[in-house]
């Protein structure tokens, strides 16, 4: 069944997360493309997986990225649909040309109109924060995206927002995983 709300998967390592998530309708898969940084898919390991599973938009997470030229190496060999940073990484967004997530944490509405301007609008907002008066002032500047805890609540499900961030796991070995923890969640989220 379709998932009745927008849902991004963060952190995607391995294949078998990347495949169990397109197979479960997930709208985005999110691989950090950054070396260094805790999660980190090699470009050669981003493309044995890319073939192997179709439907989601994929999301280059550039968090802690400086240089734009590191940028042009991660659209030549990503390829994504979609990039995603912090405000920290807001001018290389801005600079690729390609629809991005901002990652705000717990930033609100009033924070956010003195930090963006009149620059563009992000596709998406990824946000903490969990009151609905906070979330539908985020929305006014882009869809809302909420990060979840591993374990959450019906109410946060019910929250107004356009969907959704989860985070990829790592294999206890390759080919071997639990998926007990995502698998709760994306089927509450299932039409």
């Amino acid at each position: 069944m379709p998932l009745k709300v927008t849902v991004k998967v963060s952190r995607i390592t391995n294949l078998s997360d990347a495949r169990y998530c397109a197979g479960m309708g997930v709208h985005l898969l999110g691989f950090t493309v950054v070396p260094g940084c805790e999660g980190y898919v090699a470009p050669d390991d981003f493309q044995q997986m890319r073939g192997w599973f179709n439907g989601p938009e994929v999301v280059a997470e550039i968090y802690d990225m400086v240089h734009p030229r590191n940028l042009h190496e991660v659209l030549e060999n990503y390829r994504p649909d979609l990039l995603e940073g912090g405000l920290k990484e807001l001018n290389l967004l801005q600079e690729a040309g390609l629809p991005f997530l901002l990652n705000l944490q717990n930033l609100t509405a009033a924070e956010l109109s003195g930090q963006l301007g009149q620059q563009p609008n992000p596709a998406y907002i990824i946000t903490r924060l969990t009151q609905p008066h906070q979330l539908r002032q985020l929305n006014e500047y882009a869809s809302v995206l909420v990060e979840l805890p591993p374990a959450p609540s019906e109410a946060l499900l019910q929250l107004p927002a356009a969907g959704f961030v989860l985070s990829g796991t790592d294999e206890e070995r390759p080919g071997l995983k639990n998926y007990d923890s995502l698998s709760n969640i994306l089927e509450r989220l299932e039409e």
